[in-house]
């Protein structure tokens, strides 16, 4: 056995979801309750225990020499005040009192530009203008509902989207408290540093000096801009990289490449440096003059939202592919958020995304060429076929020829999954499960285990079996002789990810344990993740094809490899207390569910011509 990517630098044990950088040496981190401190000269991360009680900790600004935090206990608003130098945290009662009715919006602060006044948005006050000091009301906006996403665009005016619809946003009077739409198509305006200020209208970037003149011009759409600290550019994170915009003349905008994609920036004073957060549990520091980053080697930076085991390498799609072998990265292949792996001995892994089915070579990890016009989230491969879905179709590649449509689908049916041995396709609509023969036009429908809404349902390659389950209870069915097997539910654990075990009748599942369980004989063994992935949620399992090997893949990114001989022979039997074995699932609940494979197809348009639908070609 062995686990990788637990790399500790830059590295939280617990998800995070906002930082502020406190000076050019620190910076902190909120999430779950909990405060970290970040060393940006080592990566050390420092946890500060959960001083913010039962409140749950949305967001955090810097006003003035004050660090505010915001967020809400139960219901309710409530704030804290950090100290910048000790890290003591201290709540702050606010207060006005909560409104009689909820105003639906979010829990959400921004900072004036001067620092000296915040404005909140809450589910239980009026979005209201505040001192930063005190968090005394200032201005209340009584009847401005739905608060969310606050913005200073100047010292008199905010911006507020709505939390329950799209624009048009509203604009915000401080001095006169008064309300009005914003222009959809109109200039946001972000202030900066030292009275600098950048306007965005339409792709085109203004930046403005401290006296107001226009320094630099830019053709740019940026997600979420910014300023430097120190004022010397304008930047904005998307699609794994930072745009810079320099707030000079003569100068040119540049992209900086990261590794993945960055979810918070937090500019570190006096620098052109920012703190980023890749996921929830990795941090980095980007220097946004030489490109240069600083964060977690060897590790995936992003939860592993994929994984497979084959012939002793784990492959896991994270931000992007990874070839693991020991505990060690042996090859990387492109960013991608990997949707599907299918693996066979002797063959280069293949994967799908939302942009296209690829394969990789498992020792250089080169992406090499199959379909890169598919989009698809499901694929199989049996011999030298491979069938993958793409947009409303399910294709079929056979050998080196052209891939031909095998099914077509109504835009209400979701693929789930795909078995090209045997001919099924694993589908759900809002109210049922299906397994579709498109080869034989036959569906089998049926509605999952508790008569409730179906979430996810996984064949077993090469053999007629499938399993539903939405994160308590797994259901086994037999979808030739279209009936339900038994289930399975946790006591005191959930479930996260589930597969079958090839050459046995076994399934193995993972929680905070790795359970396996003989569904014929009833047996349910575990076996405890080891102390390095404690507490991180388990997001992938996966079995290698000859049934002798297992992965794992966590939310830090953290990989773990065991064989399965070594695992059955220190796992422990589940007491019986500790799980519960289900019967047979029923099968309909007198939901609605489609009973024909007819309707389920999607009409085909008189202008393409998809090649063979239902037999396919002889080879």
């Amino acid at each position: 056995m062995w686990v990788a990517g637990v790399v500790p630098a830059w590295r939280f044990d617990h998800p995070v979801g906002d930082l502020v950088a406190l000076d050019d040496r620190r910076a902190i981190a909120i999430g779950y309750g909990k405060l970290v401190e970040v060393d940006l000269a080592t990566g050390t991360v420092t946890p500060h225990g959960s001083p913010f009680g039962s409140g749950s900790v949305n967001q955090m600004v810097r006003a003035g020499g004050t660090l505010i935090v915001y967020g809400q206990v139960g219901k309710a608003a409530a704030a804290w005040s950090v100290d910048p130098k000790t890290l003591a945290v201290t709540e702050v009662p606010l207060p006005d009192p909560p409104v009689a009715a909820g105003t639906k919006g979010r829990f959400a602060i921004a900072v004036s530009p001067d620092g000296t006044r915040v404005f909140t948005c809450a589910a239980d006050r009026w979005p209201t203008l505040r001192d930063a000091a005190t968090l005394a009301p200032v201005k209340v906006f009584s009847g401005v509902d739905a608060c969310s996403n606050p913005r200073f665009v100047d010292a008199g005016h905010v911006l507020v989207d709505r939390a329950d619809t799209k624009p048009p946003s509203s604009s915000l009077d401080l001095a006169s408290g008064k309300a009005a739409a914003a222009k959809v198509d109109g200039p946001v305006v972000v202030p900066g540093p030292g009275g600098r200020s950048a306007s965005t209208d339409a792709g085109k970037v203004t930046l403005k000096g401290p006296d107001g003149k226009v320094v630099a011009t830019y053709t740019a759409r940026l997600t979420n801009p910014q300023w430097l600290a120190d004022g010397s550019a304008f930047v904005g994170a998307a699609k794994g990289k930072l745009t810079v915009l320099p707030a000079a003349a003569g100068q040119t905008a540049r992209d900086v490449e990261v590794p993945a994609q960055i979810r918070r920036i937090s500019p570190v004073p006096g620098t052109a440096r920012v703190v980023t957060i890749f996921g929830q549990h990795r941090a980095g520091l980007l220097d946004t003059t030489t490109g240069t980053l600083v964060t977690a080697v060897n590790a995936n930076l992003t939860s592993v939202e994929q994984i497979a085991a084959l012939d002793g390498a784990v492959i896991s799609g994270a931000e992007r592919v990874r070839v693991w072998r020991g505990e060690t990265i042996a090859a990387t292949g492109a960013p991608a958020v990997v949707e599907n792996f299918d693996v066979e001995a002797g063959q280069p892994v293949l994967y799908a995304t939302l942009d296209g089915v690829f394969g990789l070579d498992l020792r250089t990890g080169k992406d090499l060429a199959f379909d890169e016009a598919a989009n698809s989230s499901a694929m199989d491969r049996s011999a030298d076929r491979v069938g993958y879905d793409m947009d409303d179709r399910v294709m079929m590649r056979i050998g080196s020829g052209e891939s031909t449509q095998w099914y077509r689908r109504k835009d209400d049916y979701f693929i789930t999954d795909i078995d090209v041995a045997t001919g099924r396709i694993a589908m759900n609509d809002d109210d049922a499960f299906y397994v579709a023969r498109p080869d034989e036009n036959e569906l089998f429908g049926f509605h999952s285990f508790d008569c409730d809404d179906p979430l996810y349902l996984w064949l077993e390659r090469g053999r007629e079996r499938a399993v539903s389950y939405d994160g308590v209870t797994v259901q086994l069915y037999d979808t030739e002789k279209e009936k339900g097997l038994g289930g399975l539910e946790l006591v005191g654990d959930n479930i996260e990810d589930v597969t079958f075990i090839p050459g046995s009748d076994e399934l193995a599942l993972v929680g905070e344990a790795i359970y396996l369980w003989n569904p014929v004989n009833k047996a349910v063994v575990s076996w405890p993740l080891p102390a390095e992935v404690t507490g991180f949620g388990s997001s992938a399992i996966g079995v290698d094809p000859t049934g002798k090997e297992l992965a794992v893949g966590f939310d830090d990114g953290a990989v773990l490899w065991v064989r399965l001989g070594e695992l059955r022979a220190h796992a422990t039997e589940v007491e019986a207390g500790e799980l519960k074995v289900m019967g047979p699932a029923t099968i309909n609940c007198g939901k609605a569910m489609a009973t024909s494979l007819d309707e389920t197809r999607g009409d085909e348009p008189d202008d393409t011509d998809y090649g063979w639908e239902g037999k396919p070609p002889e080879e």
